[in-house]
């Protein structure tokens, strides 16, 4: 699980750029994630092994302060370098993480950070419900 490719990688620009939220609301744990992160951040860390307890296979962190993907599971600097200085340019949010969901090709900004995802959990094909006021659990 520790490598940078990104499926649809100039749609996940566009994402970044304009924010787009999710709007399909259904997602499994074959989806694949995109989180912007610093490695020194507990959000992050939190974010990241929560994804990686949860099993989602296809998990690219980026890290926007050393401009360097990490491993999920090992929580290592990669020496990959693909799209890293668009990822760093597209990168305007103060907080992290920030976590992007590709769905069947298109993808879409979860809000929340570390708050939505702790509250993921993996099922088969199920909704997910965004926590907008409540305690809901999100479903993947």
């Amino acid at each position: 699980m520790c490598g940078s490719g990104i499926e649809n990688f100039n749609t996940l620009l566009t994402t970044i750029t304009h924010r787009t939220e999710n709007t399909t609301n259904s997602y499994d744990k074959n989806s694949k994630l995109f989180l912007y992160i610093k490695s020194w951040c507990h959000n992050s860390k939190g974010a990241a092994a929560k994804l990686v307890k949860e099993g989602f296979k296809e998990l690219t962190l980026f890290d926007v302060e050393k401009k360097k993907y990490v491993c999920p599971e090992k929580w290592t600097d990669l020496e990959e370098t693909e799209h890293v200085e668009e990822l760093a340019d597209a990168w305007f949010h103060k907080t992290v993480p920030q976590v992007f969901v590709n769905n069947s090709s298109t993808w879409s900004f979860l809000p929340g950070g570390n708050a939505s995802v702790q509250k993921v959990t993996v099922g088969d094909m199920k909704k997910i419900e965004q926590a907008h006021g409540g305690e809901q659990q999100l479903k993947f």
